[in-house]
């Protein structure tokens, strides 16, 4: 199996972790997920902190509606970033 060639953006994403002090921690865990086939390949990774300080929960349907918001700036970010045309796009 031939590795894909890499492809190289020189993009970044600032990113800010802010973890609460471990004595108000409950739990911290790594999600990692990959994924590939004939044409591409990626990973994901999430850090799951759970704290113990009483927050108000954030409904499902709301936190769909966060999700895809994200996901379409996402699209656009690429879409913006990259110097070729895209056909399509499937979120």
């Amino acid at each position: 199996m031939n590795p894909l060639p890499a492809v190289s953006l020189k993009t970044g994403i600032p990113r800010c972790l802010i973890l609460p002090p471990v004595e108000e921690t409950n739990s911290i865990e790594l999600h990692v997920y990959g994924d590939a086939s004939k044409w591409a390949y990626g990973t994901v990774a999430y850090l799951k902190v759970i704290s113990k300080d009483k927050t108000t929960t954030i409904t499902l349907p709301r936190l769909e509606l966060m999700a895809a918001l994200i996901a379409a700036k996402l699209v656009g970010f690429i879409k913006n970033s990259l110097a070729i045309p895209i056909q399509r796009v499937i979120c």
